[in-house]
């Protein structure tokens, strides 16, 4: 594993337990690097360790120190919050707990064989250690259709994900784990959807700002990043008015619309702000190494579209605040004609499979496509019998789907292996509030422009990539639909709307850069890769080659980066095979020797 993720230190192995009942090990990063963090605690007959950013909501406890755990693990599903996992194992009796973020979005992987249970926050450890090679229609048509995978599945058949918000117990008398879910999504549904007060702000403002003054207690300053978005904003909002010592950052070239805004918002506040980017030069260098550490570090999940640099030394392990989460109150995958108008099952399914997929579908299979489909329909039957109207569907979709499983492993762990990274929005107070708005007051994004105003009104007269919408429901459908008649003007006359380079730019730019690699690493494997079962070979030839004009690829290139980290992550393991046959061939000739 110190090969996939470099920065893991051997001084700090362990393990615990061993033949029959429960076994447990880690690895983390340097213990001097880490501080004041302390990963494990353990004694003769007990051990809990943890990983991911926590913090205790009670305030009594530092939950960033294992003994703390220990002390108050019977107290530690409802006192928690962040994105994490925490765990448990005894000796006598023999028993393992293991408790999850509310949401799930730190990824907790498991795979049964028989009466065993193996778990890790790795998938790539345990198809290492099991041979679960067999890919997983459901995972890999998510995979293509989407950009991530959802549900509780994985690249591989039998290796799934935990939900979130849970509980489990295993003890010497089941081989089943007890599961005790603290956080279920169908309270969601039966919240009192009411007008929110400005009582209502104050308290959700001070529960958010209470943890990142906890964080900044113990590991000042908090890296944040500044966007011309709402939820980068809003976590700007939060540090300014707690008044915690931060470091600001932006990440892109000079014409990106991000840093522009980004760098004026600090100037106007005097914040300490740095500027980063990924050229194409940086990742086209080592590309072949990079990629299949990154491939591995994300277990196949997440796209080479999101790139980024991870360091291979590292002084000290910091504390960044992510914004993900905060389109769960901004009806990120609604619209007008979707709330006004009322919808049966099949309909809403459509509707999301339109705005999912978009133009993934291109260089699919039609079976691929189906089962992406099928999935939808059940999902959405489901959150229906759940209790929520069909006007909440898209929202509690990009909840439990898009944040908890695409944000939640592209944004906050495996892509930040030299950070911690803590997430506001994910929180209960933030999800609880935003569901107990309508359907129609999230789209008007009224909760981040209320929190923002409470907080630091000064930033709404600052620029903003999109302006913000009307606040009351019925004059933002109006303005979006007059707004959509004048775009279509536009396009009609010809008048040129104004450009705005964004990061999608720069990634095409990368996909340009290494189009021969990728054509040469799908191409080159078998015909008889049980990708090409899912992805149309021919299509894929025709639109990575070099007869194909650039501007064509543009649209479709996060299927293209999706394609090749699939090809990249099946390499791996064929190259895994590979090293076992190596391995156990010279194992024979060291042995057959001594046995002559």
């Amino acid at each position: 594993m110190r090969k996939v993720y470099p920065l893991l230190d051997p001084e700090t192995l362990w393990s615990f337990g061993q033949g029959t009942g429960v076994f447990a090990a880690s690895i983390h990063t340097a213990n001097d690097t880490v501080a004041p963090r302390v990963y494990v605690k353990h004694n003769d007959t007990q051990v809990v360790f943890y990983d991911g950013c926590l913090v205790d909501c009670t305030d009594r406890f530092q939950a960033h120190n294992a003994q703390a755990l220990l002390e108050y693990w019977d107290e530690l599903p409802s006192s928690l919050e962040g994105q994490f996992v925490a765990i448990k194992v005894s000796k006598n009796p023999q028993s393992l707990e293991i408790v999850n973020d509310a949401l799930g979005m730190y990824p907790v992987y498991y795979l049964r064989q028989g009466n065993t249970y193996l778990l890790s926050n790795s998938a790539f450890l345990l198809n290492r250690i099991s041979d679960e090679s067999e890919l997983d229609p459901l995972g890999v048509s998510l995979f293509l259709s989407w950009g991530w995978v959802g549900s509780d599945r994985t690249l591989h058949r039998n290796i799934r994900v935990i939900p979130g918000g849970q509980h489990w117990k295993w003890d010497t008398n089941f081989t089943e784990p007890k599961r005790t879910t603290y956080f279920d999504r169908t309270r969601l549904a039966h919240l009192d959807h009411k007008k929110l007060t400005p009582t209502d702000i104050e308290e959700l403002a001070d529960k958010l700002l209470q943890n990142c003054q906890h964080l900044s207690q113990n590991f000042s300053p908090l890296e944040c990043p500044i966007t011309a978005g709402r939820d980068s904003r809003l976590l700007t909002s939060l540090l300014i008015r707690g008044n915690i010592n931060a470091q600001f950052f932006t990440r892109g070239i000079s014409d990106n619309i991000d840093v522009q805004i980004g760098t004026q918002i600090a100037r106007h506040f005097n914040l300490s702000h740095t500027l980063s980017s990924t050229t194409a030069k940086y990742v086209i260098d080592d590309w072949e190494e990079t990629s299949q550490q990154w491939v591995q570090q994300n277990n196949g999940m997440v796209s080479l579209a999101h790139f980024a640099e991870q360091p291979l030394q590292l002084d000290r392990l910091g504390v960044q605040l992510s914004g993900a989460g905060g389109e769960i109150a901004r009806g990120a995958y609604n619209s007008p004609g979707f709330l006004l108008q009322n919808h049966s099952i099949d309909c809403i399914g459509q509707y999301l499979t339109r705005r999912v997929m978009k133009k993934r579908h291109e260089l699919l299979h039609q079976q691929t496509i189906t089962i992406a489909q099928n999935y939808l329909q059940d999902f959405v039957k489901q959150v229906i019998e759940e209790g929520f109207s069909p006007m909440d569907v898209p929202d509690v979709f990009y909840t439990y789907e898009r944040v908890r499983r695409w944000a939640g492993i592209s944004h906050l762990f495996n892509r930040n292996q030299h950070r911690d990274v803590f997430a506001p929005l994910c929180t209960r107070p933030f999800i609880e509030k935003a569901f107990s708005m309508s359907a129609h007051h999230r789209y008007t994004q009224l909760l981040h422009y209320q929190l923002i105003s409470f907080l630091e009104p000064k930033l709404h007269h600052l620029p903003i990539e999109k302006s913000w919408p009307a606040q009351h429901p019925l004059i933002n459908y109006l303005s979006k639909f007059l707004s959509r008649k004048f775009q279509k003007l536009q396009r009609k006359t010809g008048i040129p709307r104004k450009s705005i380079i964004t990061s999608q730019d720069e990634k095409w730019g990368w996909l340009e850069s290494k189009r021969l690699y990728i054509r040469e690493l799908c191409l080159d494997q078998s015909r008889s890769s049980q990708l090409w079962d899912f992805i149309d070979r021919a299509k894929f030839e025709r639109m990575i080659s070099s007869e194909i004009n650039p501007l064509i690829r543009q649209p479709i290139q996060l299927t293209l980066w999706d394609i090749a980290t699939l090809f990249e992550y099946t390499q791996s393991l064929i190259l895994k095979d590979v090293e076992k046959v190596l391995t156990q061939s010279q194992t024979f000739y060291e042995i057959l020797p001594l046995a002559g």
